[in-house]
């Protein structure tokens, strides 16, 4: 493999932050929290996660409308969202809390010609995540 000059790497610093999903009111929102209370403010894209506190697990992903998925989670009858309802629900059930975050980056650009958006693209083992340790996203492309 041939050495790259310097002059052809550049660098990327991107600045990323878990932050919790508030209401209107600050309080951040729970699982099984009324989530109608976010329907203003998050009816936009998001990066988000699960946290369950109990466990060293968490699900990650991506909507075009995180207060549409948020209706999804606590009340489709689509089968994958029954079983995380189902891991969620022995969470409360145990005593622990299932929190939301979402991901908060600043837009970027490389070389100052490129706006950047991040996209996650699901792992094969998107579909065992109920035994796998985390990873629901494990290849990260960027794209213009």
């Amino acid at each position: 493999m041939a050495n790259r000059s310097s002059e052809n790497e550049k660098e990327l610093d991107v600045k990323l932050e878990w932050v919790p999903v508030q209401g209107p009111d600050g309080k951040p929102y729970l699982y099984r929290d009324d989530h109608k209370r976010l329907r203003k403010a998050w009816s936009k894209p998001a990066v988000y996660r699960w946290l369950l506190s109990g466990q060293k697990r968490t699900l990650v992903g991506e909507s075009g409308n995180l207060y549409e998925r948020l209706q999804a989670y606590v009340g489709s009858g689509h089968g994958r969202h029954v079983e995380i309802r189902e891991v969620f629900d022995e969470e409360l059930k145990s005593g622990r809390s299932v929190e939301l975050e979402v991901l908060k980056f600043k837009r970027f650009t490389i070389n100052g010609s490129c706006s950047m958006r991040i996209a996650f693209i699901p792992s094969s083992s998107a579909a065992s995540w109920k035994t796998s340790a985390v990873s629901f996203f494990s290849k990260t492309v960027i794209s213009c």
